[in-house]
């Protein structure tokens, strides 16, 4: 073998090795997470311009003594659209004991797309208006999906960043209605 040719497969070697540690330190972060309990943070004030059925305006402190799923999501985003029917179901069946799901999308699109792909998909929850900078108040960084679950004091309990299952939501969310 020639030098050259040893220099480049020590180089590569380093590299492979070091990608794979680094990508292996980023999942164990990711999935240590994923859903886990935080020290609660007040959820930051919001007053957006709602879309769809939603009201004019869609605020945080209209939501005040209900436990909160604050999702951030887009209309272009594959993950978000598989977790909405979700969403949907998990609104459906705790909107009467004082839960409710926002969901805040941080399309760049016109209003009335976003509007419109709501009422095709059969949002039943309110839906509003986001930016980038909302979403980082929160805590999002920067992944869509990102739900936050929010408790009657207004504490931001739990973060999911990403896909999230209707299982593991459903069961935070009726640890903290009882």
């Amino acid at each position: 073998m020639k030098l050259a040719e040893v220099d480049a497969m020590r180089t590569f070697y380093s590299r492979g090795v070091g990608q794979i540690i680094i990508a292996s330190i980023l999942f164990t972060v990711m999935v240590l997470s994923v859903g886990t309990a935080w020290s609660a943070t007040p959820m930051p004030e919001f007053q957006l311009s709602g879309v769809g059925d939603s009201t004019e305006v869609v605020r945080g402190q209209d939501f005040q003594g209900k436990v909160m799923l604050v999702n951030f999501w887009a209309t272009w985003c594959p993950p978000c659209r598989r977790e909405i029917p979700s969403l949907v179901r998990l609104h459906e069946e705790n909107r009467d004991k004082g839960f409710s799901v926002i969901g805040i999308s941080l399309d760049k699109s016109a209003p009335d797309m976003v509007a419109k792909f709501v009422k095709k998909i059969g949002v039943n929850y309110p839906i509003a208006l986001g930016t980038n900078e909302v979403a980082k108040s929160f805590g999002a960084l920067g992944a869509i999906p990102s739900s936050f679950l929010v408790d009657t004091n207004g504490m931001i309990v739990k973060s999911y960043p990403g896909y999230t299952t209707y299982e593991k939501m459903a069961k935070d969310i009726k640890d903290l209605l009882n």
